[in-house]
């Protein structure tokens, strides 16, 4: 397998393994984030690019993530870049990374 074949089958499984996570994931602990506590219902946001909601219990928080992901598209021709800058996927060929691809559809 050359170097090339090996990058792309590399960029293919971290897109499979993203897609595969929930969009959603609950803590089960106080709801505190960067040394700041947060009472029932409150929300803040994270450096991953997350929004974070303290529930009713006070002991526990959802975060979600706030970004979008592309899942229609040319699989064979482009790749999902992560943009950690601007919390969004960047869409991008993979014979030509310059390029940007044109995204169908995609998921929060």
């Amino acid at each position: 397998m050359s170097p090339k074949e090996i990058i792309v089958s590399l960029f293919v499984l971290a897109s499979v393994v993203c897609l595969s996570y929930a969009q959603c994931e609950i803590h089960k602990k106080a709801c505190i984030y960067e040394n700041n506590i947060y009472g029932p219902l409150e929300k803040w946001s994270t450096k991953d690019c997350k929004t974070c909601t303290c529930l009713y219990s006070g002991d526990e928080y959802q975060c979600c993530s706030d970004a979008w992901m592309p899942i229609d598209y040319s699989w064979d021709d482009c790749v999902p870049v992560w943009d950690e800058e601007n919390c969004a996927y960047r869409l991008l060929r993979i014979d030509d990374p310059d390029v940007e691809c044109e995204v169908m559809g995609g998921v929060m």
